[in-house]
């Protein structure tokens, strides 16, 4: 399945879409919030051409974007780059490698095509959801990949 140009980032293990802040402010945590599908849910993808994952996959490319709020002109960043598990952040589009995030399809079963692992270019760590936790509000963070649910993502429009 591609990725449209616009919408939704919806996690398998809870169903919850990722969520901003409405005025965005610089540094602001990308939240997990409810199923609503408001505006605040709703991303731009941008294309940037294809990327290996750091350690991953045999150097294979996947197809690389750029992600970026709908309003506010700001999009999912990993804070200075940092290689740790730690919470994403919005931040002004600059296209350095900690802001380009590869899909990664998921290869199981009859989830081929539905659902997409999303890992950062720079890191090679993963879009996660800590521990799977059905908590409104909780922080989205990169972490080491482990293939479970709550590092699974469906992209909607």
């Amino acid at each position: 399945m591609a990725i449209p140009r616009n919408g939704f980032i919806r996690c398998a293990a809870t169903g919850l879409c990722l969520d901003v802040p409405v005025d965005i402010p610089t540094g602001a945590k990308i939240t997990q919030q409810w199923f609503s599908r408001n505006w605040t849910q709703f991303w731009h993808f941008t294309p940037r051409g294809e990327a290996a994952v750091p350690g991953r996959f045999g150097g294979q490319t996947f197809p690389c974007f750029v992600i970026e709020t709908q309003h506010g002109g700001k999009c999912i960043d990993v804070p200075s780059g940092t290689m740790s598990a730690t919470s994403l952040q919005l931040y002004p589009t600059n296209l350095g490698s900690n802001q380009l995030w590869v899909f990664v399809p998921v290869n199981e079963g009859d989830q081929v095509g539905v659902f997409h692992h999303i890992f950062c270019k720079q890191t090679g760590l993963c879009f996660d959801m800590p521990n799977g936790a059905f908590i409104p509000g909780l922080p989205v963070s990169q972490f080491p990949f482990n293939g479970g649910s709550n590092q699974w993502w469906n992209i909607s429009e």
